[in-house]
């Protein structure tokens, strides 16, 4: 048996989020877009040539996406792009408020759903060669978001906003997901640096094993746990994750967490069982060696 479940971990930072706050969050967004898109507004910054934001969502979130997509369309750093993954079935739920948004930076694309992991897959197929920050559809990002991820990236590693630190027994073996240490502060760069896409990755292909692509050996081994197959991948590259240091309140809209995907994979031990999954397949030592010669034949 690989896993210990452990206790229950702490609150996500920004999952209770107060109503105060979101009443900020709100009142910030309608500021900033006025004085950047409003008819008063001056000129919009350049955009960065080969930077893209990309992320998923699904019909049962849709009333809260054009939020999120305007908070990203308001980054002091402007993306080249904000991808947004619809899955065939849900593209024709897309409001009318978020179609209005693609004349602002905003690309809408119908693709394959490949759940959570739609978020970065098609991005990284298609832009092999870019920074692609991933993020949540459910939660404010403010405007120096996407600028303190660019500015950590760093040679071997993949900057990310938050992060758990993997926790191990006497042998080098992880630790249920409930034993980690969670929402870690300070900057830095470590093998047992486990991202999380709620508050934001910036991901560069080749940064990855390539089997990052392959959707069925993901959806297999990871159905619900985008976060950690994308780990995974990446320390069979040999690449580490590291810490920005931004350690702000994620805002999470009111009501948006009814569907979450937390629920499934924190309280119903979900991670734990993706976990498993990935030890079985491809071997602890993955986590502090990240050799890609450690993949286990299937």
């Amino acid at each position: 048996m690989w896993l210990d479940w452990g206790p229950l971990p702490p609150l996500r930072r920004g999952l209770l989020t107060s109503p105060l706050r979101e009443w900020q969050a709100r009142r910030a967004l309608s500021a900033g877009w006025e004085a950047r898109y409003g008819d008063g507004a001056g000129g919009l910054p350049d955009a960065r040539h080969g930077l893209f934001v990309s992320l998923t969502s699904y019909r049962p979130r849709f009333e809260f996406l054009a939020l999120t997509l305007r908070s990203l369309l308001l980054q002091d750093v402007r993306p080249e792009a904000v991808l947004l993954w619809i899955g065939h079935d849900d593209i024709d739920a897309v409001s009318s408020e978020v179609w209005e948004l693609e004349p602002f930076g905003l690309h809408i694309i119908a693709c394959d759903d490949h759940g959570s992991h739609t978020k970065y897959v098609h991005a990284l197929r298609e832009f092999p060669h870019a920074d692609i920050a991933i993020c949540d559809d459910d939660t404010w990002y403010p405007p120096d978001w996407l600028g303190r991820l660019v500015a950590a990236k760093r040679p071997g590693e993949v900057p990310c906003h938050r992060v758990h630190r993997i926790a191990l027994d006497d042998v080098g073996v992880p630790l249920g997901y409930r034993s980690w240490t969670h929402d870690i502060e300070g900057p830095g760069a470590s093998p047992r640096h486990f991202p999380t896409g709620v508050g934001g990755v910036l991901l560069q292909a080749d940064r990855f094993h390539p089997q990052v692509l392959d959707m069925n050996e993901a959806r297999r081994l990871c159905p619900t746990a985008d976060d950690i197959w994308l780990y995974f991948m990446g320390r069979l590259a040999g690449t580490r994750f590291s810490h920005t240091g931004w350690t702000d309140p994620l805002v999470t809209w009111g009501g948006s967490q009814a569907t979450a995907l937390w629920k499934r994979n924190v309280a119903e031990r979900g991670n734990d069982r993706c976990l498993a999954a990935m030890l079985h397949r491809f071997g602890p030592r993955v986590v502090l060696d990240g050799a890609a010669e450690l993949v286990r034949a299937a």
